[in-house]
């Protein structure tokens, strides 16, 4: 066994799933360039001008967007310095989560190291005849995944007594991928040794990703090569699940491509594949008085409407066994952190299995738009109304479950 192996099923690893370690080398800027030209009003009234969204919880949207920008301008290895210097307390005279005797400390428990998965967003694009200058195929999520491993070596060499670990998700977009492509996306990256292995798939459906084109054979047999091998060699899979994001199709067949409606499907025909589906499949065109609505009654009324992203979710849960959600980004909305603390207080079986998925994401650096910093978000969490046991779970026990049993 493998020493990052031997680590997974250790009890003291705290765990943060659903995080972004990336800069502007890795972007592709055209296709959404081509989506808001196209799409103003659609763009307008989709909801990313939510308050709920996109309104950070200190009232300082220049200052939050500024900070955010400034950690996709640099390299990897520096923004992986910084959530260590973070989460020591250095910077901005924050709490310190690691302290002086080298262990990360939340709430009650302490833990050897603190375990992170960067996904890595698959922003490749097909040929495009649009411009005067045709653009070609471009593949950006090779180069982005060799960079990722470079710099969490770099970073590892560097600071040898770091308590920082690392599992990170490959980012692949089937549309604008050959099948042979993406077969060797999956053989370099899912068969080397453990030093250089990625350790799931992050799907982004605002992308153009369609999770069952059961009408386009040549989509199907791609999307069909991934669920297959990620089943056969235990390999989990994180969907983006909320209605804003990097869209560069139109919004009504994004978010029919996000719903995790969609899926269905999938779940039916692999059972055993592993999906969380991020951020809880928030909506934010829905009002507060939805939100609390889903999340308190869901699980003991039929009555929500089942176009609700968050009660399908909710419906997965229950009925199959290996569908997760996680906490990424959600947590800066204070509305929905108190819809979800009065449900999960809620003693049933319902909520009980529910408890046994739930998984702790952060979504920096995007969540920096909401927030000051990482260690303002894990300080919220940390102070939140959730039961110790639900922490413990969601940090710990889900995630090790999710990514490795």
């Amino acid at each position: 066994m493998g020493k990052d192996k031997e680590l997974s099923v250790r009890e003291d690893v705290f765990y943060d799933c659903h995080l972004h370690l990336m800069n502007f080398d890795y972007i592709n800027f055209t296709p959404l360039l081509y989506y808001v030209l196209g799409n103003v009003g659609s763009s307008i009234t989709s909801g990313f001008l939510s308050s709920s969204y996109i309104n950070p919880q200190n009232g300082k949207i220049t200052k939050n967007l500024a900070n955010t920008l400034t950690r996709f301008q640099e390299p990897i290895k520096d923004t992986i310095l910084s959530l260590e210097e973070d989460l020591k307390g250095h910077l901005g005279h924050q709490n310190a989560f690691i302290k002086e005797d080298g262990r990360f400390h939340f709430r009650n428990e302490s833990y050897s190291k603190y375990a992170l998965c960067p996904l890595c967003m698959d922003f490749s694009s097909e040929e495009n005849d649009k411009p005067y200058y045709k653009m070609p195929y471009r593949d950006k999520i090779t180069p982005f995944a060799e960079d990722t491993l470079f710099h969490i070596k770099a970073f590892k060499d560097e600071h040898k007594d770091s308590i920082l670990t690392f599992y990170p998700f490959l980012g692949i977009n089937p549309r604008v991928h050959s099948k042979e492509k993406i077969q060797s996306l999956l053989d370099r990256f899912f068969k080397q040794n453990e030093a250089e292995r990625f350790s799931g798939v992050k799907f982004y459906p605002p992308l153009g990703t369609d999770p069952w084109p059961i009408h386009n054979r040549d989509e199907w047999e791609k999307v069909e090569l991934i669920y297959s091998f990620l089943e056969e060699n235990n390999i989990p899979l994180t969907t983006h699940c909320d209605n804003q994001g990097f869209r560069v199709i139109d919004t009504k067949l994004a978010w029919k491509y996000t719903d995790p409606e969609s899926w269905k499907y999938v779940l039916e025909a692999h059972p055993k594949l592993k999906v969380n589906f991020a951020h809880f499949g928030r909506c934010y065109t829905n009002t507060t008085k939805v939100l609390d609505k889903v999340l308190t009654t869901v699980l003991s009324q039929s009555t929500i409407s089942h176009d609700t992203w968050m009660k399908t979710i909710i419906d997965y849960i229950i009925n199959y066994d290996n569908v997760y959600t996680d906490l990424s980004f959600s947590l800066t909305d204070n509305s929905f952190v108190k819809a979800l603390e009065t449900m999960l207080l809620t003693k049933n079986e319902a909520t009980e299995k529910l408890k046994s998925r739930i998984l702790f994401g952060s979504d920096f650096s995007i969540n920096l738009l909401k927030i000051d910093s990482y260690n303002t978000y894990l300080k919220n969490f940390e102070s939140s109304n959730f039961e110790d046991d639900v922490i413990k779970r969601t940090t710990t026990t889900n995630v090790r479950r999710f990514l490795f049993e």
